[in-house]
């Protein structure tokens, strides 16, 4: 009687969402493509919140909006809108994949509220966990729910479970210094759970994602970050940080994020 059902992307929005991330390769349902499909996701897709930031409505996490808004505009988005959107990308494919609940713990040991959208897959008799819609540092690949700990593409991280039907991804930063990423449960969320929380979150006035404008992407060898009028770029060890006039705004976004705003979109 009572059934999970997702709205779909066409095989047409599939193949265009494969060719905004550069995926050229053959898909099939296996590890080595979820791997790819996260990396590619997390360096062609970029973490950003400026809709909140110019008042814009909360987008409906329905498969044509998230299509629109990622492949037709060219834009990136929050956790809300990058892992509901990458979900529905995995199940087009073919892969068992369904949307988690999550609580940041970057800055905290303790539990927090839930804000946070991930994705789990269950594939060959194991669950992964994936995320492409963290405003910081994720890991690049699907991690299996597993305490053993896992490398791929120069990155470690792994799995613990605590109490209760939670689990705590955990990485290792550039260091070698243990830290937390998200608390996440393993049962299944429905797009509607995640716009009602959106909906929510958006109307906190001083909610971090309607203060400022954020964005980050990966890149081949680091990162860029944008936060407010400041802009990091990493390369392997170096960093570089820049402070730009707010009207040079348009201008960064385009450059270093492929962002293009509609016109008269003041931030």
């Amino acid at each position: 009687m009572f059934e999970f059902t997702f709205d779909s992307f066409s095989d047409e929005q599939r193949d265009a969402y494969l060719a905004r991330i550069g995926f050229r390769e053959e898909t099939s349902v296996c590890k080595q493509t979820l791997d790819r499909l996260v990396y590619l996701h997390q360096c062609s897709v970029p973490f950003e919140d400026l809709d909140p930031v110019l008042g814009v409505d909360p987008l409906p996490l329905d498969a044509q909006s998230l299509f629109d808004k990622i492949v037709t505009r060219r834009r990136g988005g929050f956790c809300f809108e990058l892992n509901g959107a990458f979900m529905l990308l995995l199940r087009a494919i073919g892969f068992d994949a369904y949307s988690c609940v999550c609580r940041v713990a970057a800055f905290s040991d303790q539990f927090g509220a839930l804000s946070h959208r991930g994705t789990i897959i269950r594939l060959n008799g194991k669950k992964y966990f994936c995320d492409v819609g963290f405003g910081g540092p994720m890991a690049p690949f699907a991690v299996e729910i597993s305490s053993e700990r896992q490398t791929l593409n120069g990155e470690t991280s792994w799995i613990e479970e605590l109490e209760e039907g939670w689990y705590l991804q955990r990485r290792l930063d550039r260091e070698g210094e243990e830290k937390n990423c998200v608390i996440f449960s393993l049962q299944p969320f429905l797009p509607m759970d995640f716009d009602i929380l959106c909906r929510f979150l958006m109307g906190i006035e001083n909610f971090t994602f309607r203060m400022i404008p954020i964005a980050n992407l990966r890149t081949p060898d680091g990162a860029i970050q944008l936060e407010g009028d400041q802009l990091t770029i990493r390369k392997g060890d170096a960093v570089t940080k820049k402070i730009f006039p707010k009207e040079e705004l348009d201008a960064v976004l385009k450059e270093y994020f492929g962002i293009i705003l509609p016109p008269h979109a003041p931030v």
